[in-house]
């Protein structure tokens, strides 16, 4: 037998995933942004430079920065 709180989990779910999607194309669309700023100001050498690091990125090649001096905290 099906629980009522059945539907209310594949409802939740759903919307969940809607919400991540529409949080993606949001920030896919501030990043096409202003890699089209950039690349207005930016001068050969420097969009052949970006253009490999973005993908060796993509193909996870890519070191994650660690700041060197932890953050202040908020008060």
């Amino acid at each position: 037998m099906k629980s009522p709180h059945d539907d209310e989990g594949s409802y939740l779910s759903r919307n969940m995933r809607s919400y991540h999607e529409r949080e993606l194309s949001l920030i896919r669309r501030r990043l096409e942004s202003i890699e089209a700023v950039l690349a207005e100001e930016m001068s050969a050498d420097d969009k052949a430079a970006l253009q490999e690091a973005l993908r060796e990125h993509r193909m996870g090649k890519s070191i994650l920065f660690k700041a060197t001096r932890p953050r202040a905290r908020k008060r």
